[in-house]
């Protein structure tokens, strides 16, 4: 199954607008969210018919989100966008079966316990959930962005495998451990600077 690119783009809107917490121009969410502005109008125009978000009109106007993105499940999007999504053309209210076994057919049973487990891990899949995952995506490519920036760095015995292994940590733990982190980082650079000055005078002995 393959979803239609409104339906990411949806996705997208509701989550900027969900972290913006307060009105954002239409414009301003185009460029934040990366949502061509063609795609824009016919989005919000089905969000805000579902109630999900409202619209402000006025010099300052914009939209904004009508519900927390905890109580706003993946599934509820997609029966947004996309009201008549399926696996299969069979499994559609007017079925297509060029077999006219509709009744009886056990591909379609297939077909419609597949898409009745894949609906039940959309419901349980909030957008908070999917922003979360994708912050957590954020940091881990933060994380080897400066991993490739440190590449001919030299490094004390022993902090090079301990430095990642507490990356590693921080990029799957909580937000909390992750401000932890970054101070322990910064603390770390004065710490290794002074090693690395304590080795170098000990190496010109």
């Amino acid at each position: 199954m393959q979803f239609n690119i409104t339906t990411g783009y949806a996705v997208r809107l509701l989550i900027c607008l969900g972290e913006e917490g307060e009105i954002m121009p239409g414009g301003q969410i185009a460029q934040r969210a990366g949502i061509p502005p063609k795609y824009l109008i016919k989005i919000n125009s089905r969000l805000k018919k579902a109630g999900l978000i409202e619209s402000v009109a006025g010099k300052k106007g914009g939209y904004y989100l009508c519900r927390r993105l905890e109580d706003i499940t993946f599934l509820e999007v997609i029966d947004i966008m996309e009201p008549e999504g399926r696996i299969s053309r069979c499994l559609e209210e007017e079925g297509i079966c060029s077999m006219k076994a509709e009744k009886k057919c056990a591909i379609r049973k297939y077909y419609r316990d597949m898409y009745e487990d894949m609906k039940e891990k959309w419901l349980k899949c909030s957008l908070e959930e999917i922003r979360t995952w994708r912050e957590e995506g954020r940091e881990r490519t933060e994380w080897k962005r400066k991993e490739e920036k440190n590449k001919g760095v030299i490094y004390i015995k022993g902090e090079r495998p301990l430095l990642l292994g507490l990356a590693a940590a921080a990029a799957a733990a909580g937000p909390k451990a992750r401000r932890c982190w970054r101070l322990q980082e910064v603390l770390w650079k004065w710490v290794r600077l002074y090693l690395l000055q304590k080795q170098k005078s000990f190496a010109i002995r």
